[in-house]
């Protein structure tokens, strides 16, 4: 309670040009800053949430390893990359890899440990900067986060990057999508289905269940996606 009364008191004294945006990157970078500074994502092993432990992704790391051989990935945006706590336990020899999340602390201290030749980490708020063009963008754990418009500009963002796949999460169980109601909680969580509407995404190439909360990792190609007005 202490966690997310702090954070409500932070967004409190945000201008008032930003609450009314909450898409725009100054906005976006105090929330999540926040929520990372005070671990409220409950996970004693990542500051990234429960879903980043090495228990939750044990059954989608050897998926990742597989597919990135199968698809003959040589550029891979993780993008957001959390703390790399999971990641990091995958092969990513040969792979150029780059890895973006809009908190700054948590970008450098990835820099710090685990930076390399072929393995670079760039502080980016992936909805509203153009991104690099890749063979793969993996986007976990991320859309059920942001309201909406952005998912939508999200998605435009990753289209114009004309990357050939992206992997993201989806939730095939829900009936109806609904909007994020409190976009000021850090913890705020809306669960969808990419393929229903306002989305409308095809179906995917591949869909590979996580193991947990019926979430699904979904593969498809970017050029195949909607855009959004």
């Amino acid at each position: 309670m202490r966690t997310l009364t702090l954070i409500k008191l932070a967004i409190l004294f945000l201008p008032t040009t930003l609450l009314t945006n909450h898409i725009d990157t100054p906005f976006n970078k105090k929330l999540f800053t926040l929520a990372y500074d005070h671990r409220s994502w409950g996970s004693p092993e990542s500051r990234s949430g429960n879903g980043s432990t090495l228990h939750r992704t044990m059954l989608i790391r050897p998926f990742i390893a597989s597919l990135i051989k199968d698809l003959n990935i040589k550029t891979l945006l993780d993008a957001p990359c959390g703390d790399f706590n999971w990641m990091k336990e995958i092969n990513l020899l040969g792979i150029n890899y780059i890895g973006m999340d809009i908190v700054d602390e948590l970008i450098q201290k990835n820099i710090e440990q685990y930076s390399a030749p072929n393995r670079r980490f760039v502080p980016y708020d992936i909805i509203n900067q153009s991104l690099p063009r890749v063979d793969l963008i993996i986007c976990r754990d991320c859309t059920q986060h942001l309201p909406d418009n952005g998912v939508r500009t999200l998605i435009n963002n990753i289209k114009k990057s004309e990357s050939r796949y992206l992997l993201t999460s989806n939730y095939p169980h829900i009936e109806e999508n609904k909007d994020l109601e409190n976009i000021y909680n850090a913890s705020r969580i809306t669960y969808r289905d990419l393929r229903k509407a306002p989305f409308n995404f095809p179906e995917p190439i591949v869909a590979f269940p996580e193991g947990f909360e019926s979430k699904i990792l979904c593969l498809w190609e970017i050029k195949d996606l909607p855009s959004f007005e």
